[in-house]
């Protein structure tokens, strides 16, 4: 199964509906292909519906709004509903019906945007081309879906194949092309009081000639900016980054070259329960020579829940906040390692456990009890430390009395990294999500010291957070001349550094950039000039490498080798 220029939508927790576009012998496909991505299979309904550059919007009790679109190829073919511009389908029933429209429609066409609106009241269009023409409408449009009326139309941006957001009280329009085919790289917005139009530049965006796909994630503040093959023949280092509307920022959170992204090609992309889904097929010699698209047949999900959650702190924090480190009201005590450094529990001999304790940590056990999940277990078991009355840490005081202000304060702001990476640490050992978030989130994008950079790479590793270890390393291997030099790459466990080494593919080698290159020769001249005989010439690594590591999926049930993650952890499940 493999479409060009169908239409999908988000249905429901999980699903993901698609319908129209061409099959692999270049015809209009009629059938509708349920993917659902707790079984990862396609359920496929037969029908006699065509349609290519349509829009589908979804728009609640299992109805899916299809609007505009071309049929061009069915004159031979018995085709349902043929001339009607706006169709309804019912995912339940499986059935389509006409849907009778009020007002004054647009005129028609193929290839524009739609989207619903927050309130789920309207759908809203824009632009698109003019029929047999390579001609772009400039209008935008509101139908109203309680009485299926159109209002009437305003002047927007005259863009095709470009997506549309709503948030507040603005339309955002993204990506796609001008009446010159030229590809569009700045934000326009519609103000929906106003009426007006602008434009925005956001300069921490990347600016290039290559496709983005831009997908909802359900909180109208965030936009995901993907960047994927979406050809068999496209040569594009994948990444993904999250467009902030309300703060007007961009920044990535997956840099170029994860190993998972690797070696596919992606067709479609969206976002539900918390996850960003990619689907597609596996990059073969059979698919790379093939001169049409291959079947849908892998899928790959990732987990951006921290990225697009909203995150909001009661009253109770200000409350618990002042009972923080005070002896007064106390009732237990927490130990942490006495020392600034991680020890493995084999460093810590049970004989000598009291010499490496630090000093006790007043706290209050009916707010551990209520926070945190792992000292409820130890009450509840009645386990040495609940008769005792003290808990031992073994992690650096520093930690521990941060994470204790996290369970107070339920914030990790104002930290340093070497703080915040030892609670994400902690937040995977004691399986608090809600932490795991906050740390994460603090920590895209990755502090850009490069002492800091290896902490974050090191102790990513170990708390198995793959996505922010794979941005530490491609930031160390593009800056590996200035790397290599630091006290903390010379103070790294010789594992480490070969681990970061082995990063890079076998193709990878070392070269000067124009800029290094000058460094070089200037130091090789103070070298010459001091008698010393030698050149430095490790100033820049170049980021080309790459897992093998793909997954196979067989014909249209996805059902072996699917790979799901955490926020910064891909795991491999099989079906």
């Amino acid at each position: 199964m493999s479409r060009v220029k169908a239409s999908h939508c988000v249905i429901g927790e999980g699903k993901l509906f698609l319908f129209g576009g061409f099959d692999e012998d270049d015809k209009l496909d009629g059938y509708v292909y349920v993917l659902d991505t707790t079984s990862s299979r396609w359920d496929s309904r037969p029908g006699h519906v065509y349609r290519e550059g349509h829009s589908a919007v979804y728009i609640g009790d299992g109805k899916v709004l299809i609007y505009g679109g071309c049929t061009s190829d069915v004159t031979e073919r018995q085709e349902e509903f043929h001339g009607e511009e706006m169709l309804l389908y019912n995912t339940v029933t499986c059935t389509w019906e006409a849907v009778e429209q009020n007002g004054t429609p647009p005129k028609p066409r193929s290839r524009h945007a739609a989207t619903l609106s927050t309130n789920g009241e309207f759908m809203f269009i824009s632009g698109g081309l003019k029929p047999e023409k390579l001609e772009p409408y400039d209008d935008m449009f509101a139908f109203h879906i309680p009485t299926s009326t159109w209002g009437e139309p305003s002047q927007f941006i005259g863009r095709f194949d470009h997506s549309l957001v709503h948030q507040g009280d603005k339309l955002w329009a993204f990506g796609g092309f001008n009446k010159e085919t030229a590809r569009i790289s700045e934000l326009t917005w519609f103000d929906l009081k106003t009426y007006t139009t602008g434009t925005t530049l956001i300069h921490q965006a990347q600016k290039d000639d290559i496709s983005h796909i831009f997908v909802q994630t359900g909180n109208p503040d965030f936009v995901l900016d993907v960047v994927v093959p979406s050809w068999s023949w496209e040569r594009v280092n994948p990444w993904v980054g999250v467009y902030d509307l309300r703060n007007l920022r961009h920044k990535v959170v997956i840099s170029p070259n994860l190993s998972y992204l690797l070696n596919h090609t992606w067709k479609i992309s969206f976002f539900t329960n918390g996850r960003l889904y990619l689907v597609g097929y596996a990059l073969t010699e059979e698919t790379m020579d093939a001169t049409y698209d291959y079947e849908l047949s892998h899928i790959l999900s990732i987990n951006f829940s921290e990225l697009c959650s909203k995150q909001h702190s009661g009253s109770w924090t200000s409350d618990f906040a002042k009972l923080l480190f005070d002896e007064k009201f106390s009732d237990y005590k927490i130990y942490g390692l006495s020392q600034n450094n991680r020890l493995a529990r084999s460093d810590i001999p049970f004989e000598e456990l009291e010499s490496f304790k630090s000093e006790p940590i007043p706290v209050h056990k009916l707010i551990l009890y209520s926070r945190w999940p792992h000292f409820e277990m130890i009450e509840n078991s009645g386990m040495a430390e609940s008769q005792v009355g003290s808990l031992f840490i073994p992690e650096p005081v520093k930690w521990v009395k941060a994470f204790i202000e996290y369970l107070y304060t339920n914030d990790v702001h104002d930290r340093s990294t070497d703080i915040v990476t030892g609670l994400l640490i902690l937040s995977n050992v004691y399986r608090l999500p809600e932490l795991r978030e906050k740390a994460l989130s603090w920590l895209n994008p990755i502090p850009m010291e490069l002492g800091e950079v290896l902490m974050v790479l090191s102790r990513a590793r170990i708390a198995q957070e793959e996505i922010i270890a794979h941005n530490a390393a491609m930031i160390c291997l593009q800056n590996w001349g200035e790397l290599v030099r630091t006290e903390e790459f010379a103070q790294l466990d010789k594992e480490d550094i070969i681990s970061l080494c082995q990063l890079a593919s076998p193709t990878s080698s070392i070269v000067d950039t124009p800029e290094s290159a000058q460094k070089t020769r200037e130091r090789s001249a103070e070298l010459c000039n001091r008698g010393d005989h030698g050149t430095v010439n490790v100033d820049s690594f170049p980021v080309s490498f790459a897992y093998r590591n793909s997954v196979m999926l067989n014909d249209n049930w996805i059902e072996s080798g699917s790979h799901y993650s955490t926020a910064t952890s891909l795991e491999s499940e099989e079906r």
